[in-house]
């Protein structure tokens, strides 16, 4: 009989556990890979969401306020100013650049006693922002934002309506531990709709052709002196405590309650928990090679984890 040698493999090629890993092809693998990449990126500039219980805790509820103003138009002048009005035509012209370079902004005017800060901001403010780094990042694939009958919204490479939902990745930055996840295995897997969509392009340039259109937008953008102090709120632990409970509670349908205000200026969202982005049943696969919950391989990298025969013997 033939003795399998279990070669010491390494993360990259551990052997294909078809009770917890699945097979996906190259395409959807490498979407995945984009996609992963794009949940940092936004992670990066907007760590803390202002509708996510752990977030308020982390900021001290100065996630809200900075997603409060995270979504104003460029009509907007309490909290922003634009020097010139090429900057304001960019940022009309490219609506995720223009709130990529907000977060940015946001990002670098951290309150002292609050750590990577970020942009705030909820769901849909995070999928806007996944889309401008898609469209520079995923060339050649359909992207786009869509939006959940259960109020959330989160971005898509490949298209929904075309392509079998396993090819379609998503990349939804806005839970906690947010990873990337085929379509049919994200928690809101169902009937959705479209708003910003497009083939990505390499992304939005400023008139000269060349440079980023979210550059161009953040050297003419700034936040007005009011809203540099109004973005420096925090609450205490004690407050914070408090409207964290209040926005736990639902009411007589079981739906969820706004939280109740500690502060008289403070933006009040819903308040959710959600650590994943996989749906309820499904395993929590990644790219990453410890993965505990599973990850997704291709063939190529399960032909590589087989172990090899190293003797025949009767």
């Amino acid at each position: 009989m033939a003795e399998r040698d279990p070669k010491a493999t390494t993360p990259e090629t551990r052997d294909f556990d078809p009770t917890r890993d699945r097979k996906v092809s190259g395409k959807v693998h490498q979407r995945l890979s984009i996609a992963h990449e794009v949940i940092g990126d936004v992670k990066k500039i907007n760590a803390h969401a202002g509708n996510i219980r752990e977030g308020i805790k982390a900021t001290n509820g100065n996630s809200a306020y900075r997603g409060s103003i995270l979504r104003d138009d460029i009509d907007d002048t309490t909290h922003w100013k634009f020097n010139n009005d090429a900057g304001k035509l960019l940022a009309d012209k490219y609506p995720e650049a223009f709130h990529a370079a907000k977060a940015e902004i946001l990002h670098l005017a951290p309150p002292t006693t609050v750590a990577n800060a970020g942009g705030g901001g909820t769901c849909w403010d995070q999928a806007t922002i996944a889309y401008y780094f898609l469209r520079i990042k995923a060339v050649g694939n359909p992207i786009s934002v869509v939006s959940s009958p259960i109020d959330h919204a989160f971005a898509h490479i490949g298209d929904h309506e075309k392509e079998d939902h396993g090819d379609v990745a998503v990349c939804d930055a806005w839970p906690t531990k947010a990873t990337a996840c085929p379509w049919d295995e994200h928690f809101c897997h169902g009937d959705i709709s479209k708003g910003l969509t497009m083939v990505a392009d390499g992304g939005g340039k400023a008139n000269d052709g060349k440079t980023d259109a979210k550059e161009a937008i953040k050297a003419s953008l700034a936040l007005t002196d009011y809203a540099k102090r109004f973005v420096q709120t925090t609450m205490t632990d004690e407050q914070t405590d408090r409207h964290i409970e209040s926005g736990s509670k639902t009411d007589e349908n079981g739906k969820l309650k706004y939280a109740e205000r500690e502060l008289s200026d403070q933006p009040v969202y819903m308040h959710w928990s959600n650590q994943t982005t996989t749906r309820p049943g499904a395993e929590r696969r990644s790219l990453d090679p410890e993965s505990a919950g599973g990850r997704y391989m291709t063939e190529e990298q399960i032909n590589n984890a087989a172990g090899e025969p190293t003797s025949e013997r009767e």
